[in-house]
């Protein structure tokens, strides 16, 4: 399972593609949920997000990669 952290590009960029790409669930802290769920382009991701309650849990879940987004 890979993990992404950051709400710009790691959610409309690297979210999609990593679920296209190795059709792996992706983990995602809670705190991202109303993010994803607000993007319609992002409702088809849905189904393959694993909600971790934080990013210490969404990071323990990772046992591929880690994808870090952000400034």
């Amino acid at each position: 399972m890979f993990t992404v952290f950051g709400s710009g590009f790691g959610l409309y960029g690297y979210l999609p593609a990593l679920i296209d790409t190795f059709g792996e669930p992706v983990a995602l802290p809670e705190s991202y949920r109303a993010t994803v769920q607000a993007r319609p382009e992002l409702a088809r991701c849905l189904p393959s997000i694993r909600w971790a309650a934080d990013r210490d849990a969404a990071l323990a879940l990772a046992n591929r990669a880690l994808e870090i987004a952000g400034p």
